[in-house]
């Protein structure tokens, strides 16, 4: 199975008032598993013409604000937000054969269906090119103590769990990456 691990940054909570900055993609094939580091990966990091959040949100992201700031195109690929549909949908085209002009991808992502998919489908266009199943793939469900848990675990507690480094890099493809790697840890018979 091929799934497609996701993660964004944002100015915010809210899907209608706040903004995407930075949005990771990295593919993950279960029948072809590949060292993480060799993983097929999309990264970039969304300019606006305003910045339009919360002060938490933007304190949290500000390095990420200053990378968009200046603008570095060498560097770090910085696209306008009209643009980001066609980039991901190309990319996607590579692994993913496309059907009637649109691709359809398993989505992976702690809390995947109530945050980043909100957030997703805001973009310009990214709707009628880029289809997301129904299902998401959150490794939260995997690493639950049914016992002791009143919620679902964080990523960070996932990461615990599966005995990887504690931390989280709240950055797009960092984030992206530790699902797979929670996913490789916490699913019986993955990469056997």
């Amino acid at each position: 199975m091929k799934y497609v691990s996701i993660d964004i940054e944002t100015t915010g909570l809210d899907p209608l008032d706040n903004q995407i900055l930075e949005i990771g993609m990295v593919i993950e094939d279960t029948n072809n598993i590949l060292p993480i580091e060799k993983l097929p990966r999309f990264h970039c990091y969304i300019k606006h013409n305003e910045i339009i959040g919360n002060a938490y949100a933007i304190n949290m992201n500000r390095d990420i604000i200053q990378k968009i700031v200046e603008n570095d195109t060498e560097k770090y690929q910085i696209l306008k937000e009209e643009q980001v549909a066609t980039y991901v949908y190309g990319w996607l085209s590579q692994y993913f054969p496309p059907k009637n002009n649109y691709i359809k991808i398993t989505p992976a992502g702690k809390n995947f269906n109530a945050f980043d998919k909100l957030f997703l489908e805001q973009l310009p266009e990214l709707k009628s090119l880029v289809r997301f199943a129904h299902r998401a793939i959150d490794p939260a469900v995997l690493c639950m103590d049914w016992k002791c848990n009143d919620e679902l675990p964080t990523l960070e507690d996932c990461k615990i769990m599966c005995g990887l480094e504690k931390s989280v890099a709240h950055t797009a493809i960092e984030d992206a990456l530790d699902v797979i790697r929670i996913m490789r840890v916490a699913t019986e018979n993955y990469t056997k």
